[in-house]
């Protein structure tokens, strides 16, 4: 696909909660954000951060011309493997 986004075109920052940094990484999204941050959160364009997964999936299909939904490995995932996710956090976190 031309002008895809290539995941070298990306700078990934895995965190993890209690790991160094995550608190002050977490302060310093939060500030420029001017709200609490959630992960994922992107920088899609300089000084430009969003957050939330169906958001960031609508703003980069829309950029590159795609439907979600007609992408086979995002339908997959959301058919299969992320309501067992579902599941599992709501059976860890004791929440119905």
């Amino acid at each position: 696909m031309q002008g895809a986004c290539q995941l070298d075109d990306l700078n990934i920052v895995r965190l993890r909660e209690g790991e160094a940094g995550f608190d002050a990484t977490k302060q310093r999204l939060s500030g420029q954000r001017g709200k609490p941050v959630s992960f994922p959160t992107v920088e899609i364009e300089p000084g430009r951060y969003m957050s939330d997964s169906d958001r960031l999936i609508e703003h980069y299909a829309e950029q590159h011309r795609l439907v979600p939904d007609e992408l086979p490995v995002l339908s997959l995932y959301k058919r299969t493997i992320f309501p067992k996710l579902i599941e599992l956090h709501k059976f860890k976190t004791g929440k119905a």
